[in-house]
């Protein structure tokens, strides 16, 4: 299954009844404030937004962070024969 973001985009703090239709239509993995991280097929998310009108979604993206730590370079090989010999 995909994972998407739901994001509430109406006034005040997200309906009750909303949050039990996203609970009962899609597995909820985490919550934050006005956005819910779920998964469930396309199809069904698309439908669940159709239905509660406050509410838009979009694929979760993951962005790759650079390695924060030097890393060592390996030695080319010409450099490690000339050593051994």
């Amino acid at each position: 299954m995909t994972r998407y973001v739901l994001r509430y985009t109406g006034e005040g703090p997200i309906p009750a009844d909303d949050l039990d239709q996203v609970r009962e239509h899609t597995h909820v993995v985490d919550a934050s404030g006005r956005t819910l991280l779920v998964e469930a097929p396309k199809a069904r998310v698309a439908t669940l937004v159709k239905r509660l009108s406050q509410w838009v979604a979009a694929p979760e993206t993951v962005v790759a962070l650079p390695p924060s730590r030097p890393q060592v370079q390996p030695v080319a090989a010409a450099k490690r024969s000339r050593r051994s010999a």
